[in-house]
């Protein structure tokens, strides 16, 4: 596949049934917005993994951190709650005009405040008349054009995710709905922080904002999970909609409960009442994505469980419900099942105890060992077996396993270990290495032994024998 390598845009010509084109570029305005975040102090634009990036971010405008629109931006943080993906939404609407910063033509601070209610008229106009001030005398574009190489590094080492994992038809299929024109702006100055697409932005503005990289500014490095927040955040473009066609199924008492007691981690993460409906029908989207992408190195039940470790800790039985709707009803689109999973997290707040405790329960603990710990382990035959039983499915793909031996003995014995079913663990030590080892037990090293969902082995994990 040819490659164009530019600034302004780098077209994917992604491999499908009907090829579609997705823009990705690091975008001039998305760049500016977060660089001038970083500077009002808010933290979730001061997480730059790109050392020499973000210390040129900081030198180059030092000067400018009393600049007007500084004081404007943690204003604005203070009395309206402006952050997170409020940043992006006003970028979206704005462009380039000339030598400054504007509204995209036909476009209006309207606009924005009927995509993220946080903004008023008032202060979106007074942030992007700042936002242009702040460009043109802080010479932003002069500091972007110098770091051109920097960002095609970062666009090249991007590519290969979305070339590989951008399967247009999937989200045609699963929907009902086409895949509408789509950029991916990335952002090295964004750090951690990932925002989803604007359904009624300007098409030609419309995307989401991906950093998760690292590295230096020679070698930019994105990380695994990298696709995984692409994936994410384009399906909110899709899931957007459905609120709209389903608000009244969202009651906000079941909210509430989910809010209150994740708050913290919904805080830190920019997750609020009025954006969980969304999250949570995106997050089970994703889940779905990799449930019928089995090569691209996620599970469904690793991207939930991971959202349950995040706060979203009834997701499993969400996911549960889902997974078995779509089973009985292949020829349904994700629409058709919004309202059981909405009737399902009322049940789940009404019950919210329980759903406590099922999250708790989750974590696989051992069941069984065989032969029974602190016993006489056999070490005279041709192999020393042991059995381990645990309480939930686990992840098969690794096991963790150490055997405890004589260290003096200098001789490190290599156990065949087998998963006879998802909950039964076999191994087995050739007896002659056993004995030249003194082989008296085993560990399972818990983060390695985990279960399907990702959570880690909990309680006893050490066994010895006589």
């Amino acid at each position: 596949m040819k490659r164009l390598l530019t600034l302004a845009a780098v077209v994917i010509v992604v491999s499908c049934a009907r090829a579609q084109v997705v823009n990705v570029t690091v975008d001039e305005v998305n760049e500016l917005s977060s660089v001038v975040w970083r500077l009002a102090g808010a933290d979730e634009y001061n997480t730059c993994s790109i050392r020499d990036y973000a210390n040129d971010i900081d030198a180059s405008f030092a000067d400018f951190r009393r600049h007007p629109l500084i004081g404007y931006c943690k204003e604005l943080r203070r009395t309206q709650m402006i952050g997170y993906d409020a940043i992006p939404a006003v970028a979206t609407f704005v462009c380039r005009t000339g030598d400054g910063i504007g509204f995209v033509e036909g476009c209006t601070p309207d606009d924005v405040v009927a995509c993220d209610k946080r903004w008023t008229a008032e202060s979106c106009g007074n942030y992007v008349e700042l936002l242009d001030s702040f460009y043109r005398e802080s010479r932003f574009g002069e500091f972007f054009t110098r770091h051109k190489p920097f960002y095609d590094k970062v666009v090249e080492a991007f590519m290969p995710l979305v070339e590989s994992q951008m399967d247009v038809d999937w989200y045609e299929k699963f929907f009902g709905a086409e895949f509408p024109q789509m950029n991916v702006f990335l952002s090295p100055c964004n750090g951690a922080s990932n925002y989803g697409a604007r359904n009624d932005a300007p098409a030609r503005r419309r995307g989401v904002v991906v950093a998760s990289m690292h590295g230096t500014m020679d070698a930019p490095v994105f990380s695994p999970g990298a696709a995984s927040v692409a994936t994410h955040e384009v399906l909110h473009c899709f899931t957007e909609p459905l609120l709209e066609e389903y608000a009244g199924l969202f009651d906000a008492k079941t909210m509430e409960t989910f809010y209150c007691y994740s708050m913290l981690t919904f805080a830190r993460t920019g997750v609020g009442t009025v954006s969980i409906p969304s999250e949570v029908l995106t997050r089970l989207c994703t889940a779905c994505y990799y449930a019928d992408h089995p090569g691209l190195g996620q599970t469904a039940e690793m991207q939930v469980g991971s959202e349950m470790q995040s706060g979203f800790v009834w997701m499993r039985r969400s996911w549960e419900l889902l997974d078995s709707l779509r089973r009985a009803e292949p020829g349904k689109v994700f629409g058709d099942f919004v309202p059981a999973i909405c009737r399902d997290m009322d049940e789940a707040a009404a019950d919210f105890g329980t759903v406590v405790d099922e999250y708790e329960g989750i974590k696989p603990r051992i069941a069984e060992v065989i032969p029974t710990p602190g016993s006489k382990l056999e070490l005279d035959g041709d192999t020393v077996a042991f059995t381990i039983r645990f309480t939930e499915d686990m992840y098969t793909g690794s096991d963790g396993l150490m055997l405890r031996v004589d260290e003096t003995a200098g001789v490190q014995p290599q156990p065949r270990t087998e998963w006879v079913d998802s909950r039964t663990l076999k191994v087995g030590v050739p007896g002659e290495q056993a004995r030249a080892a003194g082989l008296y037990g085993f560990v399972l090293l818990q983060f390695r032994t985990c279960n399907v969902y990702g959570f880690p082995l909990t309680g006893l994990n050490t066994f010895t024998y006589d």
